[in-house]
């Protein structure tokens, strides 16, 4: 969805062939969100078929696309149409959407969580703040290299690496307190199961003590 409205949102600035939506997207946005050549040329043939953009002719200039990403439509300009521009307007004027359902693999590996299980658990979770701790260190470095002054150019990039940054640090954050719980309900388990033991104990001796003594005999039978 986000893409199709990111080619309105360029074609609204000019027409403009598929290549050149795909390098636009990126300078804007930024390397950390890369566009599949395909997938382009695919969302200009869906909107053209829905009538929102229109075929306009050649670029005015050769594209200079590699070979690995031209497509039999790469000479193809689009430009919006009247459909195009309104339902652009239509979806720029919408209300922003419910937060999605946070879904992780730690979450399901929590579900079978016996001591093998949590051993490779607790590796996978160090895995991971290995992995995200070198994703920000990247991120971070592209930050430092966009420039300084923030313009309209250039705002998408920046907030978008900014979001990047904040996501990746927060997820980086929740890793280490899964750890931390782990051991949490580790220490619990431990005490419950000492706890059980020492009621288990403590019935067994009330248990024994009520028992008749079957271990001694009165005078009477030793005598007979």
């Amino acid at each position: 969805m986000s893409v199709k409205f990111a080619m309105l949102s360029l074609l609204d600035d000019e027409p403009a062939h598929g290549y050149r939506l795909k390098q636009r997207f990126e300078e804007k946005i930024g390397d950390f969100w890369q566009l599949n050549g395909g997938q382009v040329y695919q969302t200009l043939r869906t909107l053209e078929r829905d009538g929102w953009i229109t075929a306009v002719g050649p670029p005015p200039e050769p594209v200079a696309e590699p070979v690995a990403e031209r497509s039999p439509r790469e000479s193809i300009q689009y430009e919006l149409t009247d459909t195009g521009r309104e339902r652009l307007r239509n979806w720029l004027a919408k209300p922003g959407t419910t937060p999605e359902p946070y879904r992780d693999e730690i979450l399901v590996r929590l579900l079978v969580l016996d001591d093998a299980a949590e051993v490779e658990t607790r590796r996978f979770i160090s895995h991971q703040q290995k992995t995200y701790s070198h994703y920000l260190a990247r991120l971070s470095a592209k930050k430092r290299r966009l420039p300084s002054d923030v313009t309209k150019e250039t705002l998408a990039a920046r907030l978008g690496i900014d979001a990047a940054i904040s996501h990746a640090s927060a997820h980086l954050q929740w890793l280490g307190y899964c750890l931390e719980m782990l051991d949490v309900a580790a220490a619990n388990d431990v005490k419950d199961n000492s706890a059980n033991y020492a009621d288990s104990d403590q019935k067994a001796q009330k248990a024994q003590k009520a028992a008749p003594d079957c271990t001694t005999t009165d005078d009477t039978e030793l005598g007979s």
